[in-house]
């Protein structure tokens, strides 16, 4: 029977790339996978108080 290995940190899959990462100095920000929620709200919001402002026009 053939010896089953353990998956440990060696043999695991790799971290995927951050979505976002800012260094300037000594700040960073590091963003790992998309804010979907945030991201579909805010366009939602933005595209309203556009149409709102291009509308009346």
């Amino acid at each position: 029977m053939p010896h089953q290995r353990r998956e440990t940190e060696t043999t695991a899959r790799p971290k995927p790339p951050a979505f976002f990462e800012l260094r300037i100095g000594s700040f960073h920000v590091t963003i790992q996978q998309a804010p979907y929620r945030l991201l579909a709200l805010t366009t939602a919001v933005l595209g309203f108080l556009g149409g709102t402002t291009w509308f009346p026009h």
